[in-house]
């Protein structure tokens, strides 16, 4: 199939549009932590069969394992933040909000930690960035979703922790390790946090809240080999731009489900980030 990487990049950011409505249809009906290690319990044990099967394994080096961590931990606290984001917000509003501070906080990790310099191009994209993000805060800015857009801009640069300090082990380890460490992550610390804060634990059972929760485990299994599979056929600029396409799936499954609308400002705001985004992706002639 000749565009067989383009068409899984573009599956994968169809399917991840959809973790807004698992977001909101699960909810706190399971209790968060609990609902996180029950489902990656799945994920863990497929993912394990797979290294398993291809033996994509390295003794990870003592050096290494504070990347794993910081990763691992930027993961979790990414996946929580926007989850709470896409129940209390609109879906438009956490999307623009979480891509913009994750681009914000892309530069400047970039700066600190790999002596990154800003082109032209990048530091036109950090301003479109922040007026974008100024925008969407000042028609938002309400006292009861205050927190909540904190939350989302949380979100946004954990998001950015958990990709850029990938750069730091993704040359010496496999994707299928990055994901078993991530997967094993994200087992082990919902299960201390909800033993912490005594949630209460129920067998699953045979409903659409568990049944919800099983397909939420399969969109995150399939969207993270997708994007694997897809990276390995497609240059790593084209790629990026076809996974923006998980911002307009995110924002009509918002209007047609949830019967969401987006304010002229915030249109403007969303379309400052999303020039932002696309713009250091696209070659320009020296």
């Amino acid at each position: 199939m000749k565009y067989k990487g383009e068409v899984a990049l573009l599956t994968a950011a169809a399917l991840y549009g959809f973790f807004g409505v698992f977001s909101r249809v699960i909810s706190f009906n399971i209790p968060l932590f609990f609902q996180q290690w029950t489902r990656n319990i799945l994920a863990t044990l497929i993912i394990l069969a797979l290294v398993k099967i291809f033996g994509r394994w390295k003794k990870i080096k003592r050096v290494d394992v504070k990347w794993f961590i910081l990763r691992g931990l930027g993961g979790q606290i990414s996946f929580i933040s926007l989850y709470i984001g896409f129940i209390y917000l609109d879906f438009a509003t956490n999307y623009f909000i979480s891509y913009s501070t994750a681009t914000i906080a892309g530069y400047i990790f970039g700066y600190l930690f790999f002596k990154e310099k800003l082109t032209r191009v990048n530091l036109v994209a950090l301003i479109l960035s922040m007026i974008g993000l100024l925008l969407i805060f000042r028609i938002s800015l309400h006292a009861d979703k205050l927190i909540y857009l904190l939350i989302s801009t949380i979100g946004g640069i954990t998001t950015s922790v958990w990709m850029v300090f990938s750069k730091k082990i993704s040359g010496t380890y496999s994707n299928l390790q990055l994901n078993m460490v991530d997967s094993v992550l994200a087992l082990a610390l919902p299960f201390i946090l909800s033993v912490i804060f005594k949630e209460k634990w129920t067998l699953p059972a045979l409903n659409w809240l568990w049944g919800a929760n099983l397909l939420f485990a399969g969109l995150f299994m399939a969207t993270s080999f997708l994007i694997v599979f897809g990276f390995k056929y497609v240059e790593a600029q084209k790629g990026s731009l076809i996974l923006l396409f998980d911002i307009l799936v995110g924002v009509l499954l918002g209007y047609i489900i949830f019967h969401e609308t987006i304010s002229l400002p915030a249109s403007v705001g969303g379309l400052f980030i999303l020039a932002a985004m696309i713009l250091p992706n696209l070659k320009f002639k020296p």
